[in-house]
C-alpha cells in the first residue's frame, strides 16, 4: 500500500504550519476552482491564496508532472 504524503503551509496571516494530506491536494487544491486554503487556527481561520504558480508546484510535488 502506498503511503500518503503530507504537505506543510504556513499560514500567510498568523504563520501556523498547516498539515495537508495528498487526498486534499489532489481533490481540492489544485481544482482550478479553488482560490487557496482556509486556516485552521481558530483564532486565525483566514483564507490562503494560492497562485497559479503554487498550484503547478503542488502538481509537481504531488503528481511529479505539471501541464
Amino acid at each position: 500500500m502506498k503511503q500518503e504524503k503530507n504537505l506543510l503551509f504556513i499560514c500567510q496571516h498568523c504563520g501556523l504550519p498547516q498539515s495537508v494530506t495528498e487526498y486534499i491536494v489532489n481533490d481540492y487544491l489544485i481544482n482550478p476552482n479553488v482560490k487557496g486554503y482556509y486556516c485552521s487556527n481558530e483564532d486565525c481561520l483566514q483564507m490562503n491564496l494560492l497562485s497559479v504558480t503554487d498550484k503547478r508546484k503542488l502538481i509537481e510535488l504531488v503528481c511529479g508532472t505539471a501541464n
